[in-house]
Parts: C-alpha cells; sequence; structure tokens
C-alpha cells in the first residue's frame, strides 16, 4: 500500500551509526593514550609507533571498504525492488480515483427495497457531479482488506468428494469498473437490470479464470 520511514528502523540506524562512531574512535585514542609524548619524539619509537598504525588503519580501510560495497549492493536491490513494484499493473488505475466509506443508520432505509432505491439515487447523483466521469459503489474496494468468501465448482468438472473450491467475492454496482477503470477481457460488464435476479451474474478476475477452467472458456459457465 505504502512505502513510509518506520521510526523503529530509523532509531536503529541512529543508534547503530552512533554506537559506530563510538567503537571507531576508541583505537586511535587507546595507541594515543597508551604512547607517552617524550617516546613519540625519538626516531625509533616512532617508526615502530608508525608501523602500528599502519596495520590497523590498513585494516579499518579494508572493513570500510567492504562495508560500503555491502551497502551499496544493498541499496540497488533495494531501489531495483521498489522501480519494479511501482511498475506493477493493480488491475485498476489509481490515478485521480476518489474512494470513501459509508454507513447508513437513518432507519428510514432498513427496508432492502428502499436502500437499493437510495444507493441507485446516490450513485446518479454522485456520477452527475462536475468532473466525475464514472461513480459506483461495492463492499470492499482493493488493498483495503478482504470481502466474502464462497465454495464453487466449474461447470463441466467433476471434482474428489473431499475437495472443496472456493474463492473470495465482493458486490458492486455497474458503475464500479469504470470508475475503476478496470478493463473487460471477455463477456460483458454488469448493468443495472442484473439486479434483483434469483441468479445474479458475475465477473471473474484473470486468475479466477485460468485457477478454475485451466485454458477452458469461462464465460457463460
Amino acid at each position: 500500500n505504502e512505502i513510509t520511514v518506520d521510526w523503529r528502523a530509523l532509531a536503529f540506524a541512529i543508534v547503530v551509526a552512533l554506537v559506530t562512531s563510538f567503537l571507531t574512535i576508541l583505537a586511535p585514542l587507546s595507541h594515543s593514550l597508551r604512547t607517552a609524548p617524550n617516546e613519540v619524539l625519538t626516531e625509533g619509537v616512532r617508526a615502530s609507533g608508525s608501523h602500528r598504525s599502519r596495520r590497523l588503519s590498513q585494516g579499518l580501510v579494508v572493513i570500510e571498504i567492504a562495508l560500503a560495497f555491502t551497502l551499496l549492493a544493498a541499496s540497488s536491490l533495494l531501489i531495483a525492488e521498489i522501480n519494479r513494484l511501482t511498475r506493477v499493473n493493480p488491475g485498476f488505475d489509481p490515478n485521480h480515483l476518489v474512494t470513501f466509506q459509508m454507513t447508513i443508520t437513518d432507519p428510514r432505509y432498513r427496508n432492502g427495497e428502499k436502500m437499493l432505491v437510495y444507493r441507485e439515487q446516490l450513485q446518479h447523483a454522485l456520477a452527475a457531479l462536475p468532473g466525475v466521469k464514472s461513480a459506483g459503489l461495492t463492499t470492499t474496494i482493493p488493498l483495503t482488506g478482504c470481502c466474502f468468501d464462497t465454495s464453487m465448482l466449474p461447470e463441466g468438472r467433476t471434482l474428489p468428494r473431499e475437495t472443496v473450491l472456493s474463492t473470495s467475492f465482493q458486490v458492486v454496482t455497474p458503475g464500479y469498473f469504470g470508475a475503476m477503470r478496470i478493463p473487460l477481457l471477455a463477456g460483458r460488464i454488469l448493468t443495472e437490470h442484473d439486479a434483483g435476479q434469483k441468479v445474479p451474474p458475475v465477473m471473474i478476475n484473470e486468475t479466477a479464470a485460468k485457477r478454475f477452467w485451466a485454458g477452458a472458456k469461462a464465460v457463460g459457465a
């Protein structure tokens, strides 16, 4: 859904940076404290001290370069992954899309038929607003949770008695597909005339068609 900065990860990174800085200071500081000032002025001791310092410095440089390459590789992989995620097609177009959640508590609409009439009037009123190209209602919008579950048996398939196929579904009005700009791959879009039928028509996504019909024609089945 979102890419945000986790304050716990940020706090951990800051603490690690501070501890690392403190530890890198300890080595030269410890070496300086162990060396007497008058000995530093002598040529022999200075040569010996310089040799030890060079070995320590070279070791730190090697570790620094190794860590730098590790961070560079990890950062490159992270950037590539974020770039890939931004190009994933979710199946709908989220641009210029406004959604809101609504709960109807007015006792006048406890009757099912009155509720259906109110919802239809609401959808038409929203669609008539300036700048609105399409409006629809749904029980759940994508990426905000799931929906209802049901078992199903595709026509023409015989399954073992223990096998139960299940799928998730949501209830939508015909304007939903236009508002979400969900492309139609086969069949037809739902219409207002489909409401109230004894066996209501359904639309499935491409994943369900491949999973339950395995290459066969799913439209009408």
